[in-house]
């Protein structure tokens, strides 16, 4: 955004620097006092030894002369996942909140946008703009609040930023910053059978497991792949080790899991079956996103 002096201001601006060899970031006239905001780290000098510079600028001015540094709109910025607090990479399903100071020395209102993008994700390989917020009248330090809801498509590596505008003095930011979203953490409940079940090997039998998403606090999405293990031949020889071609299961609506197991013994490592040494069969569990459950012996 660009300042616009008036003929006045410019004036008065022109013989501040002159007098001072400071640069103005901006003038304004109020009840007869000029203010002059300089840049950060230049007030020193804009003052000069003893106030030299002031006066001698009051002297050729003829008014009244107030100097300030100017400060950045903006800092502390940071990026927060609920359920890893101080991190700043976590599940997708986290909430993840950007928050950052903002004031203005005079009160004035300011806007304020977050920015993001990411380099791994199609779509956001540019900046664009998550949320706006205006803080009215915002003469002293105020904390920004901004959210953005992703989903498990927008894993990989991002990038954020926040500007801030008002109309006297511009556009300031912050520095990029940046994050990562990860696959978000799984839990898993046996439901069916319970440990040391005795169940039948002459009836249809469906081992269940119930899946959380415990970053998202939700059952997970339709449909995603999962497999309940069970030990062929011995209680530490798992089936994936020693049966090709074991298939994945699916969750339901519900997020549960299920493997039904037939009372048929078969030679189709597809659809294993009971075997009729009794001695063969035990439920191993669930692995997903490289979470797993316990075993849970059976007796059948």
């Amino acid at each position: 955004m660009t300042i616009t002096f008036t003929t006045e201001t410019l004036r008065l601006l022109t013989l501040f620097e002159n007098v001072t060899n400071v640069p103005v970031k901006d003038c304004f006239v109020d009840n007869g006092t000029v203010y002059f905001i300089v840049e950060e780290g230049k007030i020193g000098l804009a003052i000069g030894k003893g106030g030299t510079s002031i006066k001698k600028a009051e002297k050729v001015i003829g008014k009244k002369v107030k100097v300030f540094e100017y400060i950045p709109l903006l800092e502390n910025e940071t990026v927060n996942a609920s359920e890893t607090p101080g991190s700043t990479t976590g599940g997708w399903g986290e909430d993840w909140n950007f928050t950052v100071m903002v004031r203005d020395r005079f009160g004035r209102n300011v806007t304020i946008r977050l920015w993001h993008k990411s380099t791994d994700v199609a779509g956001y390989e540019d900046y664009s703009m998550v949320e706006e917020y205006n803080c009215t009248d915002c003469e002293n330090w105020t904390q920004v609040n901004m959210s953005f809801e992703y989903n498990q498509s927008h894993m990989g590596n991002w990038y954020y930023f926040f500007n801030a505008t008002n109309y006297e003095d511009g556009e300031s930011g912050t520095a990029e910053n940046t994050y990562k979203l990860e696959e978000d953490d799984v839990s898993v409940f046996v439901q069916y059978p319970v440990e040391f079940a005795n169940i039948s090997r002459n009836e249809t039998t469906n081992f269940t497991m119930l899946l959380n998403d415990t970053d998202n606090r939700t059952a997970p999405p339709l449909n995603t792949k999962g497999k309940i293990w069970i030990s062929a031949y011995s209680y530490d020889n798992i089936e994936g080790e020693l049966i090709p071609g074991t298939t994945y299961w699916y969750t339901n609506g519900t997020g549960h899991l299920v493997r039904t197991m037939e009372p048929d013994e078969t030679t189709d490592w597809d659809s294993v079956g009971w075997c009729s040494d009794k001695g063969k069969y035990y439920v191993r569990g669930i692995r997903l996103r490289e979470k797993k459950s316990g075993q849970i012996p059976f007796i059948s």
